[in-house]
């Protein structure tokens, strides 16, 4: 528990007959859930390291965007640049604001399943996912489904590796 003047904490080490007093920021530190300390951040890139991005939406329409000369292109035809920027910094600054799967226990399994994915409107028929392909040859990619609250969508991200929910703001722009 915190001391009178709550700058402190009591503390104990195993093994020692002793009580001591430790900064609140101690136990801060160490009084963390193991969500707090997976990565937030879901792509480790800048915007400046996409060359091109695919949107494919729900109804299996795909748009497809390419920087050619320092502009973005749209199908061939020019496509606005302060928007397009706009969406990748967004997309690629992203942060999962919570995790859904898996959820950080040792005995889950490592792969998810189609019905889970469908639930959360992130099989592939309903998702709209983004599919970026950058500089270094490889594509990094995200998937968005069902709001999860009025504020979130799930997301399927990291590899496909985590379902987190981000800001939905995020799949309306994709749609945009």
């Amino acid at each position: 528990s915190k001391t009178p003047d709550a700058n402190g904490v009591y503390a104990s080490i195993e093994g020692v007959d002793s009580v001591f007093v430790v900064p609140t920021n101690i136990w801060a530190a160490v009084n963390l859930k193991a969500a707090d300390f997976r990565r937030k951040s879901l792509f480790r890139i800048d915007q400046s390291f996409v060359g091109a991005f695919d949107i494919k939406r729900a109804s299996g329409s795909i748009l497809s965007f390419s920087r050619v000369d320092g502009s973005w292109r749209i199908s061939g035809s020019q496509a606005a640049a302060s928007r397009v920027e706009g969406f990748l910094s967004s997309l690629t600054g992203a942060l999962a604001e919570s995790f859904v799967w898996p959820i950080g226990v040792t005995n889950e399994s490592q792969d998810i399943s189609t019905s889970s994915l469908a639930a959360w409107g992130l099989d592939p028929e309903s998702a709209v996912t983004v599919t970026m392909k950058c500089l270094d040859g490889l594509d990094r990619q995200i998937s968005f489904g069902k709001m999860a609250d009025e504020k979130r969508v799930y997301a399927l991200a990291q590899g496909s590796k985590a379902v987190v929910t981000v800001s939905s703001s995020l799949k309306d722009d994709a749609l945009r």
